[in-house]
This record gives structure tokens, sequence and C-alpha cells, in this order.
């Protein structure tokens, strides 16, 4: 894999070109590498690093695998994909648990048996929970707006940058809830971390002697410089490709705040969100509750990160799309643009403008793949 000078390059000879080097850019290029290995195949990304916004790095003064843009718990019920990411790396056996501190009172994420007996002051057996939380009736309803009040509406009002007052209690319909006692964030099959990281994982991925890698490179700095028979694959925005033609897309972004503290283990888990709006940011994570098998662990000192959401403005990282009404009217545009271009295909949570999670990042790149007139 090489990592030559962008000036060096000579990007009208460039028959591939894959824009951005996070899961989706990554995997399609592997799979066209591998499926020609005469190809070269220009992988390029604005970032310093490879692993895109799932980058990962050891931290050189505790030895602490640090997520540099917030948690990245990889989950799946595709076994394809499964099969896919162990080509490159090993997985720990974790399982993802999320606290939610909201007045003074700690709950497990998402909302379980517990926290509705909790939040109720009752003590509801499953089918009981079941059969009121369905109900429409005022006790119901009544018991899932305290719900929605204590757990999201603080939370999801500082996310989403939105007044109180215009956050949905209908987000709660689309937040799995449980009358068990599983702590469990997700319930996919497969679950884990890279051992030694998102960003050896992709760097392995990258592999390959028909890659080439250029980090620092801006898409838009070079594109002049492709011929129209190039088939560029992209994961920035989607808006941005077409020149904002139909107007700019929204999206939230954050900001981290990362510190080292002097003591062995400052949260007792990975990720505690807070749910109260007079909190500025929505979550703490603490890395080395990812692999507490590794001596890192054990290490008297800890990397703690706090997450802030911040309103997303031109040279900020755009990590959510904002799925309302007026940006998907402008999106079915773009993608009517798209359609158009026969050597150019977008994706990615970004690309595609689609809340995805990695292991549906991943399927979409193999799907692209599949679907290559290659």
């Amino acid at each position: 894999m090489g990592n030559s000078k962008t000036k060096n390059m000579d990007f009208s000879s460039v028959k591939c070109l894959v824009a951005g080097c996070g899961l989706f850019g990554s995997v399609l290029a592997r799979v066209i590498a591998e499926q020609d290995r005469k190809l070269p195949v220009c992988v390029i990304d604005r970032f310093p690093h490879i692993g895109g916004t799932a980058y990962s790095f050891a931290d050189e003064g505790t030895g602490i695998e640090v997520h540099q843009y917030g948690s990245h718990i990889f989950h799946t019920g595709n076994e394809t994909v499964w099969n896919f990411v162990k080509r490159f790396s090993d997985f720990s056996a974790y399982r993802h648990k999320v606290l939610l501190k909201s007045r003074s009172r700690s709950y497990f994420l998402p909302v379980n048996l517990k926290t509705i007996n909790e939040i109720g002051s009752c003590d509801l057996s499953p089918a009981e929970a079941e059969k009121l939380f369905r109900s429409e009736s005022g006790e119901a309803v009544a018991l899932r707006e305290k719900i929605f009040r204590t757990i999201f509406a603080g939370y999801s009002a500082k996310q989403w940058g939105k007044p109180l007052k215009e956050v949905s209690s209908d987000i709660l319909k689309r937040i799995p809830v449980r009358f068990d006692y599983d702590i469990d964030y997700f319930s996919d099959p497969f679950q884990g971390i890279p051992e030694d990281g998102y960003g050896k994982m992709m760097e392995r991925m990258l592999d390959m002697p028909n890659i080439t890698v250029l980090l620092n490179t801006d898409f838009f700095r070079i594109r002049h410089l492709l011929k129209k028979d190039c088939r560029i694959f992209y994961s920035g925005r989607l808006d941005a490709l077409f020149d904002f033609r139909f107007g700019k897309l929204d999206y939230r972004s954050l900001r981290f705040e990362f510190s080292t503290r002097n003591v062995k283990d400052f949260q007792g888990t990975s990720v505690v969100n807070y749910g109260e709006k007079k909190v500025p940011y929505t979550r703490i994570h603490e890395f080395k509750h990812f692999q507490t098998h590794k001596p890192s662990f054990q290490v008297p000192r800890t990397v703690i990160c706090r997450e802030y959401p911040a309103k997303f403005r031109e040279g900020m990282i755009p990590f959510y799309p904002v799925n309302d009404p007026e940006n998907m009217r402008k999106v079915s545009l773009y993608r009517e643009l798209l359609e158009k271009e026969p050597f150019l295909v977008a994706g990615g949570r970004i690309g595609s403008y689609s809340y995805l999670n990695m292991d549906q990042v991943i399927a979409q790149a193999l799907e692209v793949y599949e679907k290559l007139p290659l």
C-alpha cells in the first residue's frame, strides 16, 4: 500500500478513484482490487489517517485504544458482513452496555423492564409491562410520556439542536423497548471491536499492491484532473458533489473533548449518556472498557472523552444527516442527478444521506460492487 504525495500523482491516468477511506471506500477499494489485481485503484481522503470517522488509535501514554470520533461498536446480524470484516481483524467479545444519567438517577438503555419499573415506580411482570405499554389508556400514555421526558427529551433536544417542544415523543417508537431485564444495548448475534483498532483493520483492507492511498487529499481539489471515464466512488457530502445546486443539506456535527485522568476507572462503563438539557454534552466515553482483557485496562490512568453536539458549519465534519421533509426533498433531487452519472457512485452515511450503522455501510459497499459492470 502506497502513500505517495498528491502532487506526484498523475490523476489523469486514474481509472478507478475512491474518494474517502472510511468503511464504504475501504471495502469497495478492497473488493475491486481483488477482482482485478491488474487494475490500479487510487484511494484519497482529506483526513491524515485511514479509517474515516471510525478511526481509532493506541494512546501513547496509556496504551488504551481511543476512538477519535466517539465510540464505534461493531454489531451486525449479517453473516456475510461479519465474515468480511473478520478477514482483516480479530474481534473482542465485547457486548455494549449504555447508561443514561438523568435527574440524579442512572438507567440502562435501551428502555427495558428495569427502566419501566423504576420510572413508573411499579413492579410489572414482562406481560403486564407489554400490555400497559401498548395500551392507549391514560395510565399507559402517562407512563410513556414520563419515560420520554426522563430518557429522551433532553438528550434529543441537545443532539438535534431543536427546542424541547419540537422533539416529538414519537421518537420513542423508533427506539427499542424491551419487556425483560436484558441490558445489552444491541441484540445482534455478531458483536465486538477490532482487537487493534479500526484504523489498523482498514489499513489491512487497503494493503494490496494495486491500491494507492493518498491522505490529506481533497477530492474537490483534484476532481478537475480526472478524465470523464474515471469511475468514482464517493462518500463525502452529496450536496457538495453537485455544487449545492438545490441548496445545502443540513447535518449535525460533534465536538470532542479528550482528557487523561489519573484514576483506574472513571465511570465504570464505556459510555454514559446525559439526558438533561442543562448538561451541555450528550455523553462521556471511557475507552478502556472496550478491552478489559488487555493490560491497558489495569493501568492506573484512563482516557475519557466528552461529546458535544454542534450545528454543522463549513469546515466541520458532518456526522449525522437531518432527515426532515425539506432535506429529503433536496436529497431526492440530488439523487436524480446522481442517477444520470454512469461513472459516479455515492455511498456511506454522508454520501447517501442516510443514518446507517457500520455494518449497513459495508453491506451497501458490497452491494454496489455486485452491481458494477467490471
